[in-house]
């Protein structure tokens, strides 16, 4: 699978979450207009795009020295992938019957949502061990696309919550929709994960 197209699908993946995030955006485009809410899926998207950057740029950096390790490396960042999405699933069914109103109070804007977005360490864990799978050329137009698609991935799926803020509103009441949304992208960055173990044997 072309590096393009992996990126856009984990920022779809990675998008696809139902947390205090997708919340935010969602709010903002209810209380504040769609503006507000595209404003706060841009920040998200950003973060994503940022981190996929500074994982692929070190990737690229750092692998090439060590090439005698590389499968070994690819297999423990596949390892990694699939153990965060494993522990999404989990997360996802501990969580079902928690109100989604009650894990988040703030309000957001680009710059509030970046910051949040940037500050979860499992967002730069699950880049860091997607950027393993990738077969990085150690170019800056490399990473630089990468990262593009990333977030235009996330971006989507984002925008997407702002859009359709009063529908999505709705059916996010109902705690089998946030189980299942979470239980999809858990299982689509397991999958990343089980792709790289199978390259890797």
């Amino acid at each position: 699978m072309p590096a393009g197209i992996a990126g856009f699908l984990f920022g779809v993946a990675m998008a696809l979450a139902i947390g205090p995030i997708a919340l935010l955006i969602i709010r903002a485009a209810l209380e504040r207009g769609l503006g507000a809410g595209l404003a706060c899926a841009a920040g998200a998207a950003t973060a994503d795009m940022l981190y996929a950057l500074m994982a692929a740029l070190a990737g690229a950096a750092i692998l090439p020295r060590l090439e005698a390790w590389r499968e070994a490396l690819a297999l423990a960042s596949a390892l990694v992938l699939l153990a965060l999405g494993l522990w999404l699933v989990a997360q996802a069914v501990a969580n079902a019957r928690r109100p989604l109103e009650q894990r988040v109070v703030l309000t957001c804007g680009y710059r509030s949502t970046l910051a949040l977005t940037l500050v979860n360490p499992l967002t730069l864990v699950a880049f860091a061990s997607f950027v393993g799978q990738l077969p990085l050329d150690g170019r800056l137009a490399g990473a630089l696309a990468v990262a593009v698609a990333v977030g235009a991935g996330s971006f989507l799926v984002a925008a997407g919550l702002a859009l359709g803020g009063s529908l999505l509103r709705r059916l996010l009441a109902d705690a089998r929709w946030i189980l299942a949304l979470n239980i999809v992208s858990g299982i689509s960055i397991a999958a990343f994960g089980l792709r790289g173990i199978a390259a890797a044997s």
